[in-house]
């Protein structure tokens, strides 16, 4: 949390608008419901979820740049932002038709992600979507090679593990697919219906 507190302006200039169309595909999948954009960072994905979207990050300084959006602030714009942490989600059952998670649930240990899963599945309609990206492989510590922002946390993932902590924590249909992540190492998408 230090890192992005201390870092924030940093680590947003150096992660421009996704190459991929994550947050469009959820959006599509819940319509005009409202999505949780968990551990939203600085916003990169808050113009593809579109509106109505809550972004969530643990990071204030984050927030701060996310609630400028990419230009300055947006007239009209129906973004809500909250301060919070995945695995205590500030929100009341069945609060959000869709959750998106950017590579958030990666700085959690391997043993704490499937409580927060719950928590996702806790705020989420009955048949809401979540879709979340993860790091492929099987590593877990604060030395990941090549992390720009050293000493954070990160697990990585295998298919069938986040498949099953996912079913786990109440989801179903449960899709895990193999991409080509930022710098060539390979994500993990997961996308799941909550019970």
């Amino acid at each position: 949390m230090e890192i992005y507190e201390r870092n924030a302006a940093e680590w947003a200039r150096r992660r421009t608008a996704p190459r991929d169309d994550l947050g469009l595909r959820l959006r599509r999948r819940v319509g005009p419901g409202v999505v949780l954009d968990a551990g939203c960072g600085a916003g990169r994905y808050l113009e593809q979820l579109g509106s109505p979207t809550v972004g969530l990050d643990a990071a204030a300084a984050l927030l701060d740049i996310a609630c400028q959006g990419p230009t300055g602030p947006v007239e009209g714009r129906t973004h809500a932002f909250v301060r919070g942490d995945l695995e205590a989600l500030p929100f009341g059952a069945w609060a959000f038709d869709g959750v998106f998670a950017h590579h958030s649930y990666l700085h959690l240990p391997p043993e704490r992600a499937p409580h927060a899963f719950g928590e996702a599945a806790r705020v989420l309609v009955p048949g809401g979507t979540i879709l979340l990206s993860m790091i492929a492989g099987a590593y877990a510590g604060r030395a990941l090679p090549g992390d720009d922002f050293p000493g954070r946390w990160y697990s990585l993932w295998v298919p069938d593990a986040l498949a099953g902590a996912l079913v786990a924590a109440g989801f179903a249909d449960v899709e895990v697919t193999v991409t080509e992540g930022r710098h060539r190492e390979l994500d993990l998408v997961a996308t799941a219906t909550r019970r």
